[in-house]
């Protein structure tokens, strides 16, 4: 009986390799699958975004109100920086105190944001604006205490940068 079992094996083995096997043609489709974290868009809004400030003197200060809002999809962190003033031949110098063609720009966040001056070099200024939050602040402008200042028809302009991060 064994060796029939055998026979049987082995005759079904050679069958089974004398048959050519056939390969079917196919086809695959594939998925790609991307995951990607949130999108980040960091935008602010400064208003108003210009300052006009008329028949300017010597030896004065000139105050002004405004409103900045985080725009984008996160929380951001700002530093505001500012630039010599120039126009007309004439050229104040950004100080952190009035002088001899030297002019200061101070900063009043609203509320328990600080107060300071706006230099050359990007300070720290507004932290923490989340999504859709506003916040107050004003800007000073203090005049040379002498030097040469403009006349009728002419002007003298300076900028002021608020730049936003990503929020650590």
């Amino acid at each position: 009986m064994k060796v029939k079992g055998l026979l049987l094996t082995a005759l079904a083995a050679m069958i089974a390799l004398s048959i050519p096997i056939v390969a079917l043609a196919g086809s695959d489709a594939t998925i790609t699958i991307t995951m990607s974290g949130p999108s980040v868009a960091i935008d602010i809004e400064v208003t108003p975004a210009e300052w006009q400030i008329e028949a300017v003197e010597l030896n004065s200060s000139y105050l002004k109100d405004f409103t900045l809002v985080n725009r984008g999809s996160v929380r951001v962190d700002t530093t505001i920086m500012g630039t010599n003033a120039e126009g007309n031949g004439y050229r104040w110098w950004l100080s952190t105190f009035p002088g001899n063609n030297m002019y200061e720009i101070e900063y009043d966040i609203e509320g328990f944001g600080g107060m300071g001056n706006v230099t050359t070099i990007p300070t720290e200024f507004v932290q923490d604006l989340y999504k859709n939050q506003s916040q107050h602040f004003s800007l000073t402008v203090k005049t040379p205490t002498s030097g040469g200042s403009p006349g009728a028809g002419e002007s003298i302009q300076a900028t002021v940068t608020i730049h936003a991060v990503q929020g650590r």
